[in-house]
C-alpha cells in the first residue's frame, strides 16, 4: 500500500472518529436539555418503586409511619402493596432528591433492606412533566431544522414516495415493532423470563403525560436525532451498515446510561434489534417519516402494557 493510500485511509478514519464524537456529544446535549428544567426549577421529583425484603413481609402497616419522612430529602413512603406474583413485596416511595441513593440510604437507616430499583415510574422537574414536554417540543423543532436545512424538500419527497409505495410503507412501519417483539420473545425464551423484572402498575395521574412522552415526543426526538441528523453525519463518512451499527451502539448506550452494571440483556437485545430495524427502514425507503411512525406504533404497544397495568 502506497503512502498516499495510507494517508487517505487515515483521513477517512479520523473523519469517522470525529463524526462519532460529534454524535455522542449531540446525544449528551439532547439529554442535558431534557433534564435542564430539573436544574432550573429545583430538585428532580421522582416516583419510584422498591422491592422489599423483610421477614414476614410488611403486612398492612403504614409505609409512611414505618419508614418515616425525611423533610430534608423530601422522602415519603406510602402503604406497601400486596404480594406480587413473583412473591416479592413492593412499596412506593416518593421523594425529591438529586439521586436515588438518598432514598435508599434513608430507607436502610430505618431498617429496610432494599432490593433493586424495579421501576422509575416518572422522573420530572419540580415544575411538572409538562415542562419536560415543552423542552421536548423545542428539541423537535431544532432537530427538524438541522435535519432539513440543506434540503428543505426532503419531507415533500418522502410524502410523494409513500403515496406511490403504500404497500412497502405499511411493511416499513410494521417492521420495527415486529422485529423488537420477536427479539424480546426469543431472548426471553433463551435467557429466561426472570431476567426482566415485573413492572408495578402505572399510576393514573401520570397517564396523559406518559402517553405524550412515550408515544409522541420520544419517537420524534429519537428519530430526528438518530435516524436523521446522526445517520446523515455518519453515513457520509462510512457505509450504511457501519453507520447503522455505530448509531445503534450510541442509541443503546444512551438508553442504558451509566447503570451498565445492571444491564438487562433482554432490554438491550430489544433496543439493539429495534434500532437496527429502524435504520434498515431509513436505508431502504429513505424516509425518516416512516421511521417516526414505526417507532410510534412500537411505543403504542409499550404504553398499552403500562396502561393495562394501571387498569388492574
Amino acid at each position: 500500500m502506497s503512502a498516499p493510500d495510507v494517508r487517505r485511509i487515515a483521513r477517512k478514519l479520523l473523519s469517522l472518529y470525529m463524526a462519532v464524537a460529534i454524535s455522542v456529544a449531540a446525544v449528551l446535549t439532547v439529554s442535558a436539555i431534557l433534564v435542564l428544567p430539573a436544574y432550573v426549577l429545583g430538585h428532580a421529583d421522582m416516583d419510584i418503586t422498591f422491592d422489599i425484603r423483610e421477614p414476614g413481609g410488611p403486612g398492612s402497616r403504614d409505609g409512611s409511619a414505618v419508614y418515616g419522612f425525611n423533610e430534608a430529602k423530601g422522602i415519603t413512603c406510602n402503604d406497601a402493596t400486596g404480594d406480587m406474583a413473583d412473591g416479592k413485596w413492593w412499596i412506593r416511595c416518593r421523594y425529591v432528591a438529586d439521586k436515588v441513593s438518598y432514598a435508599t440510604d434513608h430507607l436502610r437507616a430505618n431498617g429496610l433492606e432494599v432490593g433493586g430499583t424495579y421501576a422509575r415510574i416518572v422522573m420530572q422537574p419540580a415544575g411538572g412533566s409538562w415542562i419536560n414536554l415543552v423542552c421536548a417540543a423545542f428539541l423537535v423543532a431544532c432537530l427538524g431544522l438541522i435535519w432539513s436545512w440543506r434540503d428543505a424538500s426532503r419531507l415533500r419527497r418522502e410524502l410523494a414516495w409513500i403515496a406511490g409505495n403504500k404497500g412497502r410503507s405499511v411493511l416499513a412501519v410494521a417492521a420495527p415493532g415486529v422485529v423488537t417483539m420477536a427479539a424480546v420473545g426469543l431472548s426471553t425464551w433463551m435467557l429466561g423470563s426472570a431476567t426482566t423484572p415485573q413492572m408495578p402498575p402505572l399510576r393514573h395521574e401520570y397517564m396523559v403525560a406518559m402517553f405524550l412522552t412515550i408515544v409522541v415526543t420520544a419517537p420524534l426526538v429519537e428519530e430526528l436525532l438518530y435516524r436523521g441528523v446522526l445517520f446523515d453525519l455518519l453515513v457520509k463518512r462510512s457505509t450504511v451498515v457501519v453507520a447503522a451499527c455505530l448509531g445503534t451502539v450510541i442509541f443503546v448506550g444512551a438508553h442504558v446510561g451509566t447503570e451498565f452494571w445492571k444491564i438487562d440483556p433482554v432490554r438491550v437485545t430489544a433496543l439493539g434489534m429495534g434500532s437496527l430495524a429502524l435504520y434498515a427502514v431509513k436505508a431502504r425507503t429513505g424516509s425518516l417519516l416512516l421511521c417516526i411512525v414505526g417507532h410510534m406504533l412500537l411505543n403504542v404497544f409499550v404504553f398499552s402494557v403500562y396502561a393495562a397495568s394501571a387498569m388492574d
